[in-house]
């Protein structure tokens, strides 16, 4: 069986540099790529096909219903994705989340655990409220990717938006659920 090599990023935008950058320095090197903060909403994303015709994609995004609203203050851009090399694409599935900050795949393997693959962009710390109740909702919708997946090892990687070893209660909530199933295979990029 292969091993699958990960690489996770920050897009802050999938610009023309960033581009570039999977392209040139990326597509080459690893078999999953794990992007955040693309700013693309499902009408556009299909430009994660320009990165390589390599690699199958699967999106998850909020910004059509964040671009309806007209409210543009604060860090409201998001949209993760899971890139994977098309010859591993007959051994995956993609796992619904219903959530905007979460994409999701199940790699399939023979005779040993399936994979949950996700991308993951907590949200950014405002000092709101509304800040700390959407990582409790992000936490608890990767809580049920684990609770869902039992017997299968799982690959967290992305933008946690946490200072690590920080008091923040946004970290207290990350930690427990790394904490409480770190016995289930949990790989946190």
């Amino acid at each position: 069986m292969a091993t699958l090599r990960f690489v996770s990023l920050n897009c802050h935008g999938l610009s023309t540099g960033v581009l570039q950058y999977l392209k040139s320095n990326i597509i080459n090197i690893y078999d999953v790529i794990l992007l955040q903060e693309t700013w693309l909403s499902d009408s556009n994303c299909s430009k994660l096909q320009d990165i390589s015709d390599k690699f199958v994609f699967f999106h998850s995004s909020s910004m059509k219903d964040k671009l309806v609203t007209g409210i543009y203050t604060g860090r409201p851009f998001d949209g993760t994705a899971v890139l994977i090399r098309k010859n591993f694409a007959a051994q995956v599935s993609r796992v619904v989340t219903n959530s905007a900050r979460v994409s999701a795949i199940l790699y399939h393997r023979t005779d040993q655990p399936d994979w949950v693959i996700c991308s993951v962009y907590m949200p950014w710390n405002d000092r709101s409220v509304y800040q700390l109740d959407e990582y409790v909702l992000t936490v608890g919708c990767l809580q049920g990717l684990i609770d869902s997946h039992l017997g299968c090892l799982f690959v967290f990687g992305g933008n946690m938006n946490v200072v690590k070893h920080s008091h923040s209660a946004a970290c207290s909530q990350l930690t427990v659920l790394v904490s409480l199933k770190i016995c289930a295979g949990l790989i946190l990029m």
